[in-house]
């Protein structure tokens, strides 16, 4: 599942138009950020996560799963392709079973379950998890993925008690009148749960950046409800991720007052640690993709009418973290209209100002002054929203991704790409090297790092390197059948690890489990507020 603030989109639902919420005044109860003011973190200034810290994330050897290595001629700037071994039965795992609706590794009752994964559901803990759920954005998918899953765990529980809240942001209609049909009545369900305030949570998840975390709104979030809520939970978890090579300063003394902070790769275990993070607090937590949803069997290609020519697709919004400018000089630099290719960019405006679409096309232009060709290579603006189902279908109509971004603290589009079967290009740096193995991905070197450009201080991204993004682009479009094996292999790699079901099978339920038996002994020993 996906959408929105990182060029994400979400699961196939849809839920009643809500009602604005009116926040309250702030509670007289004692809260655990009455006292904190400002960070007193360290200033731990690493300039580059460099190889100790960034080895073992993007080349797993001998970690290939099922995701088989395409049999394919060797691309630039990658390994000597090898070929895994064959993969093990399928006797267990998620995707078994799924014509009942619940995954045989989701359900509860161990007799149907001898594995013991997960353990029984009396072992979970009652869970509230706080997001904007009702926006357009990366928070809001990322959640959602885990909310449908975790939902099925929990309705199997006797008693069992998991509820979402809307959290950091008032819900946006047009979001919500833009969703696909389906799931409207177990998002309602976990809506109407999460908004009880009669007991008191084992556990809540605060999924937002940490300024908003608490009322007082070190960027101007005042009015923010706090997370976790009053009375405080049992147990506080924060969810958060970054893009640079380190985490703003004063998110770091939040981070170390919760009990701990779920991260989406094992790159920000090491960049949330070297800020200053307290490293026993800090766990991986991968995000999901939605593989029903971005599954290319499912849809049709949406209509661009470019014929039959090649279609590299880039999905972002327009900010430099993204790399447009980057994309833009290697693709006119590379091609030219003799080559039968064209680039689709799908963007939307952040932060831009007025006459968003004329300073795309002036950047464009540019780019192809910059190349210096009397006839440059096609391109296909889409400046503007896409309804939600119509994204996997411009997927569909790809034949590869790319995105040569600066940072990213996860990577959405490209495991949304992924799972449509496409052979992605992407920035070998950041969170995104939890899922660019070589065998199911193109990944892009980098030159080193460089400052943010109108960044915090001290802050530094990945300079992707324009001459090997030009070579794998040229890669593709002349190895087309061994770029769309590769695509496969991605496919079958987002299915098998990446689902909501595998990820709060194998991920979340464990750190469930795993921190929060205080909580359950605080619950059986505490009376309910």
């Amino acid at each position: 599942m996906s959408l929105g603030g990182d060029d994400h989109s979400i699961c196939q639902w849809s839920v009643v138009k809500p009602r604005a919420v009116e926040i309250g005044e702030p509670s007289l109860l004692p809260h655990p950020w009455t006292k904190l003011e400002g960070s007193d973190a360290p200033r731990d200034r690493f300039a580059f996560l460099g190889q100790e810290a960034l080895e073992g994330l993007s080349r797993r050897e001998g970690d290939t799963s099922q995701a088989d290595l395409a049999s394919q001629a060797r691309r630039p700037g990658s390994a000597p392709p090898r070929r895994p071994a064959t993969p093990q039965s399928q006797t267990q795992g998620y995707y078994r079973n799924q014509s009942r609706g619940v995954s045989a590794a989701l359900q509860c009752d161990e007799a149907t379950n001898p594995a013991g994964l997960p353990a029984r559901c009396e072992d979970l803990p009652s869970l509230l998890w706080m997001a904007p759920i009702l926006n357009a954005g990366g928070f809001s998918s990322e959640a959602l993925s885990y909310a449908i899953a975790l939902h099925k765990v929990y309705s199997q529980k006797k008693g069992g008690r998991f509820g979402l809240r809307q959290f950091a942001e008032q819900a946006s209609s047009s979001f919500v009148n833009g969703l696909p049909s389906g799931l409207r009545e177990q998002l309602q369900q976990m809506l109407q749960t999460g908004r009880r305030t009669d007991r008191r949570w084992d556990v809540v998840v605060c999924h937002a950046t940490p300024d908003v975390w608490h009322r007082d709104g070190a960027f101007g979030w005042g009015k923010v409800e706090p997370c976790p809520p009053a009375p405080a939970a049992r147990k506080s978890i924060g969810r958060a991720m970054y893009e640079s090579d380190r985490l703003p300063e004063s998110w770091v003394a939040r981070i170390n007052v919760m009990d701990q902070v779920w991260v989406p790769s094992q790159f920000a275990v090491e960049q949330f640690a070297k800020s200053g993070v307290h490293r026993e607090k800090i766990a991986v937590l991968p995000e999901a993709v939605d593989v029903e949803l971005f599954n290319p069997s499912m849809h049709e290609a949406l209509d661009l009418e470019l014929g039959g020519l090649f279609r590299f697709v880039s999905i972002f919004k327009w900010e430099k973290r993204k790399g447009w400018d980057i994309l833009l000089r290697a693709y006119f630099q590379e091609f030219s209209e003799a080559d039968d290719v064209v680039l689709v960019i799908k963007t939307q405006p952040f932060h831009s100002g007025d006459d968003f679409e004329k300073k795309l096309w002036e950047e464009i232009s540019r780019a192809q002054d910059l190349a210096g060709k009397e006839r440059p290579a096609r391109l296909k603006l889409l400046a503007r929203d896409l309804q939600l189902k119509e994204l996997p279908r411009l997927y569909k109509a790809a034949d590869a991704f790319v995105l040569p971004s600066r940072g990213e603290g996860w990577g959405r589009p490209h495991v949304e790409a992924m799972s449509m079967g496409l052979p992605v290009i992407a920035t070998n740096w950041s969170g995104s090297t939890e899922f660019l193995w070589e065998n199911v991905s193109l990944p892009l070197q980098i030159d080193g790092l460089e400052p943010v450009e109108n960044g915090l201080e001290g802050h530094q991204w990945a300079k992707p390197s324009e001459v090997h993004l030009r070579e794998l682009m040229r890669w593709v479009a002349e190895h087309r059948a061994e770029a769309k094996k590769l695509g496969e292999a991605a496919r079958r790699f987002m299915v098998e690890r990446f689902s909501p079901n595998a990820v709060v099978e194998k991920h979340l339920l464990p750190l469930l489990r795993q921190r929060t038996s205080g909580a359950r002994a605080q619950r059986d020993a505490s009376p309910e507020l």
